[in-house]
């Protein structure tokens, strides 16, 4: 698996969208997450960039923008990477393993 970083550029969270390959972050507790991480983002804004691919569809960090856009906050950080043919789940989880928890 290989993928590339393109940038690092700020987004509004508006203009994103869940990649089509990797799962929206859904669940039971879903709404409970999503409050509790507006909770801290409408505190501290977002301090771990998303991931995203050159077309603003989210790879990883779906609730963190979701979060930001609840909280009113019009640009957040974003990572831009390009994958290969392994796709954006495998790129999500690499990134999700590095950053030492699974991806939210």
């Amino acid at each position: 698996m290989k993928y590339a970083i393109i940038g690092l550029k700020n987004v509004k969270p508006s203009e994103l969208r869940v990649h089509p390959e990797v799962p929206e972050y859904a669940g039971k507790s879903a709404k409970m997450d999503l409050h509790m991480m507006a909770l801290s983002v409408g505190e501290a804004g977002v301090l771990v960039p998303i991931l995203i691919d050159k077309h603003k569809r989210v790879i990883d960090g779906w609730l963190r923008a979701r979060a930001a856009e609840a909280c009113g906050i019009e640009e957040i950080p974003a990572v831009v990477v390009e994958t290969d043919n392994a796709g954006p789940v495998h790129c999500a989880m690499n990134i999700g393993s590095w950053k030492g928890h699974e991806t939210v």
